[in-house]
């Protein structure tokens, strides 16, 4: 494993598996604050280490890496490239690091979204937690485990 995966690796172990820190990607897609559309779509096209459940989102921050906010990918494809990230309608919905389970499936489901941020106690951006993870966090191991779920049926 390299330096920078172990380095990863033990950040995310620090958190309980269940809390959002537990369960989120600390690779995501994202873009600073003043950012054009096209190279939001730009940043998408040539990430190459996020989850392609997280590809869905765009995380916006400050240059100091303080969260904004978020935009759906299908949102910047319907948008002039040359208009600035920061213009557009963001989601500002994050959690902190520490949340529970509950906390972050209401969220998410409240506001439905397909990808929360996750944010230290300074709102800086951590990582992001997608619906799957969401959803195989919820969903019993017995269930998955099933016949039908295996066949297709």
């Amino acid at each position: 494993m390299s330096a920078q995966a172990q380095h990863k690796l033990r950040k995310l172990l620090q958190y309980h598996p269940s809390s959002a820190g537990g369960m989120m990607s600390p690779d995501y897609v994202w873009v600073i604050r003043g950012a054009t559309v096209a190279e939001a779509l730009e940043a998408v096209r040539t990430d190459d280490k996020s989850p392609h459940q997280l590809l869905n989102t765009v995380f916006i921050t400050e240059q100091d890496g303080r969260f904004i906010g978020s935009v759906a990918t299908a949102d910047l494809l319907r948008t002039a490239g040359t208009r600035r990230v920061d213009e557009l309608e963001l989601v500002t919905c994050k959690v902190h690091a520490g949340a529970d389970l509950s906390d972050v499936t209401l969220t998410m489901a409240d506001y439905n979204l397909i990808a929360l941020a996750v944010t230290d106690s300074a709102g800086n951006l951590l990582g992001a937690v997608s619906a799957d993870d969401v959803i195989e966090a919820i969903v019993p191991e017995d269930w998955r485990a099933r016949v039908e779920a295996s066949t297709g049926v």
